[in-house]
């Protein structure tokens, strides 16, 4: 251990550690105690539980000094490689620093009192992180960010910012893809985010208990230059997940869930996600810097569904910048805290923001304050929010008409689902020719012949 090992480059201090291009190696029951183990975690770079080695080395310590260093960009991908049944504790930089792998697993292990990274994964292809509980990460790198955010992470599956041929592409420095991180309780995350993708590709976050992080989950942009590598976020499932703020964090508690690519340009939107059956608890601040319970910017094709947003402040749901193809669907917003008067159950704050709105319930103590069911600002031509008749409000809530909708606006138009009438025919906005074809069809056969009326 190196005390004065502040700057990213200098020798490593590493318990175990494998070289790029390994293969077929099973790490079972170990138990690896840093030098912080039993006393108070310093930040200390290069100071690692467990090492595979990749592209990380040559990109950020790119010096003389250390072992096995190339003069170029390596091309050896590990292989095989399974972390199981592991305690790790009191390291200054990481847990697990795993990269450039093919076929990686990490499970049931336990990793408490580490600086910045429990486990973090550059480029890592066909992974599953899942069973294991990480515990109190410090407050990271000073260099490395302004509190709340000094790049502290329970799980992180990112990639390595850089272009080899400065021309956009990835393929030197690839986005991780392909795994999943289920099952695993990380807590004490109060710097950043408890689970994280940069850049990352069919990755699924499902079944996680998260307690007290700034950012439960984060998803973020991978990389949107020419020289770093276009990285955007893209088919990403975020299912089951339980995340609860810290009831004593005041500040570090700015979403349950962070849904960012850079801009809406080809090359760097998000696309395809389903964010379904996580339950919000606590989040959202006072600050300016406030997201609520579930933020997204500049994606495109995103469902939110069968959420429940509990005991936010603020938001429940915010859409900025760019949003398009968003549905949000049989949520519960369950008591939104006011700041300066102000509390939405969603919010569209930018005005290229499109969405479908249906079936989501509202409810409101009235001892919290108003809570508008949504707001927004003025749309741009071709968007704004289409809402159905079949949201439900209780309590404090306001924009609800005589018949418990929400009123039409110029920034709102209700969907003509349509609708089927007390005596047990459509209604709505078929036109008059199909709707008298299915009420009168007599058996399945007519019915069929309506029905294929309605599509044409």
């Amino acid at each position: 251990y190196d005390a004065s090992s502040t700057i990213s480059t200098g020798t490593e201090y590493v318990a175990l550690r494998a070289n790029s291009g390994s293969s077929n190696i099973f790490i079972d029951g170990l138990e690896l105690r840093g030098p912080f183990y039993g006393t108070t975690v310093t930040p200390s770079y290069r100071s690692i539980g467990i090492h595979i080695q990749g592209r990380y080395d040559q990109y950020f310590y790119d010096n003389a000094n250390y072992p096995n260093n190339p003069s170029v960009t390596p091309t050896d991908v590990s292989s095989n490689i399974n972390i199981t049944n592991c305690k790790i504790d009191g390291f200054g930089q990481s847990g697990v620093l795993a990269d450039n792998i093919n076929n990686f697993s990490c499970s049931n292990n336990t990793i408490t009192n580490i600086v910045r990274d429990g486990v973090r994964t550059y480029g890592c292809k066909d992974f599953d992180i899942s069973h294991n509980i990480i515990d109190n990460m410090s407050d990271g790198f000073p260099g490395e960010g302004t509190s709340p955010n000094t790049n502290v992470y329970g799980i992180s599956a990112t990639r390595i910012y850089h272009s080899t041929a400065a021309d956009g592409s990835t393929t030197d420095y690839r986005p991780s893809q392909r795994g999943i991180i289920s099952n695993n309780r990380v807590s004490n995350c109060a710097n950043w985010k408890a689970l994280d993708t940069h850049g990352g590709t069919d990755i699924t976050f499902d079944s996680n208990i998260i307690y007290n992080a700034h950012i439960g989950i984060g998803i973020d942009k991978g990389g949107a230059t020419l020289g770093d590598g276009y990285g955007p976020p893209r088919r990403l499932i975020v299912t089951n997940n339980i995340i609860l703020a810290g009831p004593d964090n005041t500040e570090k508690k700015r979403a349950a869930i962070t849904l960012f690519a850079n801009d809406d340009t080809d090359n760097n939107i998000g696309l395809d996600f389903v964010i379904s059956g996580n339950i919000f608890e606590g989040f959202g601040t006072n600050s300016a810097g406030n997201d609520g319970g579930l933020s997204i910017s500049n994606c495109k094709f995103v469902n939110v569904s069968n959420n429940i947003f509990k005991n936010q402040t603020k938001r429940g749901i915010r859409l900025q910048n760019t949003v398009e193809e968003c549905v949000i669907a049989n949520n519960i917003f369950r008591d939104i805290t006011q700041v300066s008067s102000y509390a939405a159950g969603i919010n569209i704050s930018n005005a290229k923001c499109r969405a479908n709105v249906c079936g989501n319930t509202f409810h409101q103590e009235s001892s919290l304050g108003t809570m508008q069911a949504l707001s927004t600002t003025t749309p741009d031509s071709g968007y704004g929010a289409k809402l159905s008749d079949d949201n439900a409000f209780y309590g404090d809530v306001t924009s609800i008409d005589n018949i418990n909708r929400l009123a039409d606006s110029s920034f709102f138009s209700r969907s003509d689902f349509h609708t089927v009438s007390s005596d047990g025919k459509l209604g709505g906005s078929l036109p008059a020719s199909v709707k008298s074809n299915i009420n009168s069809a007599s058996d399945v056969a007519s019915l069929k012949t309506a029905i294929l009326g309605l599509f044409q």
